[in-house]
């Protein structure tokens, strides 16, 4: 009997929006802390557009914290994880790919035909993925956090979804943990909360199939 092979998946994410999501999460925050005369902290401690430079280095400490869960499914791909990148994927890399998304840019580096689309392309071309086929013309250049990954042969597909969720919400939640840090804010309950969606994460990346055994009579 063959054994089934290894999903490799391409999960991304803009690093745009991972701005906006912190923000937010932070804005809440802030606002539900109220001091004993009533006053929330939101201005003080809230992420806003002025510490946009301090947030793209904690982004990319995020995004690599959330790689360290997730390296025992890229530890044997080159480049598996980039942060403000563009996947540089080959011809063949792309075909195999089950999961992306629309307006995903790539950079070929070698030459072949893709798959889906029938575009003939060389090394070093950029394509992108705009929904239904691969186009090289007029190629956005959005930059993104990525994570190119094998999911294990016994891994359940149907929990793919699940992983992309807590991979944000990971990143997400830790940035703030890392930035009320920073803003000496009480760290009593985003603490946990981040250990928890670490966790999570954890059972995320390592869920699988159970194994069902045929019964026996004796």
């Amino acid at each position: 009997m063959t054994c089934p092979a290894e999903t490799m998946i391409l999960i991304y994410y803009d690093v745009e929006n991972f701005f906006d999501l912190s923000s937010i999460e932070s804005m809440y925050r802030a606002e539900l802390n109220e001091d004993r005369d009533g006053i929330t902290s939101l201005d003080r401690h809230s992420l806003t557009e002025n510490d946009r430079q301090f947030f793209d280095k904690l982004l990319k400490r995020a995004s690599s914290a959330a790689y360290v869960k997730l390296q025992s499914m890229g530890k044997d791909i080159v480049d598996s994880w980039k942060y403000n990148n563009i996947p540089p994927l080959t011809v063949s890399e792309l075909n195999d790919l089950t999961e992306y998304e629309e307006n995903l840019l790539y950079k070929v580096t070698d030459s072949g035909t893709l798959t889906l689309g029938s575009i003939a392309v060389v090394a070093n071309d950029k394509v992108y993925y705009n929904g239904s086929i691969w186009v090289k013309d007029n190629a956005s250049e959005t930059k993104y956090i990525y994570y190119y990954l094998n999911l294990p042969a016994n891994y359940d597909l149907n929990n793919k979804e699940v992983l992309n969720d807590k991979i944000e919400e990971y990143i997400s939640v830790w940035i703030v943990k890392e930035w009320f840090k920073r803003q000496r804010y009480s760290l009593d309950l985003i603490v946990p909360e981040v250990e928890i969606l670490g966790l999570e994460l954890n059972k995320a990346v390592n869920y699988r199939k159970s194994i069902n055994r045929p019964s026996r009579t004796f």
